[in-house]
Formats: structure tokens, sequence, C-alpha cells
């Protein structure tokens, strides 16, 4: 809550004053506010006058402070919501005034935190009569006559993919992708050499349209070799953006006639090899 003073200089808080909390939830206008204000701080005397407050002839002889508080809401703001509320005038503790007030937003906002969402009130009712009718008649036909044999046909047509070029289905993942990139630093040599040859004949295999023979394509090619990996370079890179705030997609790229893109030399990748092109022809920045 921020508090700002007018009309007066002092600032003991047990001096007659007129309060005025204005919701700064509702994303008023200047203008907005101080109408608003206006009318909050109108009716405020005109409630004082018709219920004799004792205060009222001492506060406008005074000088009529006000006090204008700001106070931030967490809730939805249905229409018709008061904008400025106006206390006063009177002797009253302005910390203890402004403390009612926050508690009560305070508590709004829990109840509508705790409040369960559209989602969730849609999941409780259960599902609908359309839903249902889909579900248990249309659902099950669509995957037995289109769906389904379409899906055993990408399948199929995968693996024999993968086969026919003698690689795995892990050799696919792109070596650009953060999380891909720290699995195979992670993966040991023998691994990481078996993946290399298999692209590299997979590869020359795609040039030249000659496919291994059959005995040598039968085999599994969904051994998720790279699982592991990939699990532990996730674990990695959460505890690296957690501790020191940093994510791969943070890296400085096109710089030093580097891309950032899994190239450590100038010129390693064809967006960087002419010279002057992205920094080329200036060499290696992070060489000494």
């Amino acid at each position: 809550m921020e508090e700002e003073t007018t009309d007066s200089e002092d600032d003991e808080d047990s001096e007659l004053k007129l309060v005025l909390c204005v919701r700064t939830d509702l994303e008023m206008g200047k203008g907005k506010i101080a109408a608003q204000c206006g009318h909050a701080a109108l009716g405020a005397y005109i409630n004082a006058v018709n219920r004799n407050n004792p205060y009222l002839d001492a506060w406008m002889r005074s000088g009529q402070r006000k006090v204008v508080v700001k106070v931030k809401g967490r809730t939805q703001i249905p229409a018709g919501s008061h904008t400025v509320i106006a206390i006063g005038p009177g002797e009253m503790l302005v910390n203890r005034a402004l403390g009612k007030v926050a508690a009560a937003t305070a508590r709004r906002a829990k109840d509508a935190s705790l409040r369960p969402t559209a989602a969730i009130r849609r999941i409780e009712r259960g599902p609908g009569i359309c839903s249902t009718f889909y579900r248990t008649l249309i659902a099950p036909w669509f995957f037995r006559m289109f769906s389904g044999p379409l899906e055993r046909w990408q399948q199929a047509c995968l693996t024999r993919y993968l086969r026919e070029h003698g690689l795995l289905y892990d050799d696919l993942m792109s070596e650009r992708e953060p999380i891909v990139e720290r699995a195979l630093e992670m993966l040991p040599e023998d691994l990481a050499t078996a993946r290399f040859r298999r692209i590299a004949r997979g590869m020359h295999i795609s040039t030249l349209r000659m496919y291994p023979p059959l005995e040598e394509q039968n085999y599994d090619p969904f051994v998720p070799y790279l699982a592991p990996y990939i699990e532990e370079a996730k674990f990695q890179l959460q505890e690296e953006e957690e501790l020191l705030g940093y994510h791969p997609q943070d890296r400085r790229i096109f710089c030093g006639g580097t891309t950032g893109f899994g190239d450590m030399d100038p010129g390693m990748h064809f967006l960087t090899s002419l010279p002057n092109l992205y920094g080329a022809g200036m060499g290696n920045m992070k060489k000494k």
C-alpha cells in the first residue's frame, strides 16, 4: 500500500483526517481516480452531516486534511465494484484503519485463490451428454476405422525407413536441442561413435539408394539408448537454471564467427563460413 497526503504537511497519525482508499487493481486513469475520490469525499461529508459527526466542524476548521491510500487487489473485479472507500473525517489511527482494509483485501484474495477454477468445476461436473455420446459411440468407431489403421501405417513406414538406413529412432533427435545436446555430451565414447557411424552410413545409403541386405535390417530400431542421458540432462539444466539463472536459450548467437548452435570454432557452420559474415573474418573472440 502506498500513502499520499494532501492539504497538510503534518504527518501525525492522530490528527483529524479523511482517508480515501483507492483500488489500483481496477487500473483506472488519473482523471477517473480524481473523479471517484471527489465522489467519495463528497459522500463522506454528506454522511458526516446527516449523522452529526462530532469531528466534522473541527476537521473543517483544521483544513480538511485528506489522506489518499492506494490498495492493490488480487481478485477479479465484477461489475459495479467500489472504486474508492472514504473513512472519516474523525480522530483515528491511519495505520489501524488501513490495516483493516488490507486484511479485508487479503481475505478476498485468499478466498478467490482457493475458489475452484472453471476447469476444475467442469471436471467435477463430469462429461456432458455430447461428450459421453462421442466417447462411447463415435470415438471407438473412428479409432477402429480411421485413426488406428493410420497410426499403424505410419509406425510401419517409420520402422521400414529406419531399418533400410540402419538407424535407430534416437538418431533422429536434433543435436541443436539443448537437452539432446547435453545428453550427447554425456554419451559414452562407444555409443557416440556408433551413433556417428550410423548417421554417416544412413546419409550414404540415402544418397546412393543402395539399401543393406534384409538380414542386416532385422533389428529393433526403437531401442532408447539416449533415454537415461536425456533424463540426466533435464536435471542438470534445471539445476543450472535454478542455481545460476542460466538457460541454454540465453547463450549468445552469431558473434565471434560462431552461431551458438553447436559450433565452437569460426567457420564450422555454413552461416559463418563466408568472410565478414556474422563476424566470421574476426576469428574466435573467445580465444586469447
